[in-house]
């Protein structure tokens, strides 16, 4: 992310799986958000273990998405 500060364009489109179980999500998360490299109405593709049932996502983004796969949840959603 500390590249694309430098660069004018943003993101439309950012796929998350971090390592189950470590934490690393809400940091990722929070930098996202406090980092504008997303554009406008840009999507996030979020992966995380199945027993994490609720995440701190920004209050701009709207889920469009939510299923669950054996220990994999998988969530989409846009960026407001």
């Amino acid at each position: 992310m500390e590249k694309q500060r430098s660069d004018s364009s943003g993101f439309d489109i950012v796929f998350l799986d971090p390592p189950f179980r470590k934490g690393l999500l809400v940091e990722v998360l929070n930098r996202l958000d406090s980092s504008a490299v997303l554009n406008r109405d840009a999507l996030v593709y979020i992966e995380t273990e199945s027993e994490l049932a609720t995440l701190a996502i920004p209050k701009s983004w709207n889920e469009l998405k939510a299923k669950k796969a054996g220990q994999v949840n998988y969530r989409l959603f846009k960026a407001g």
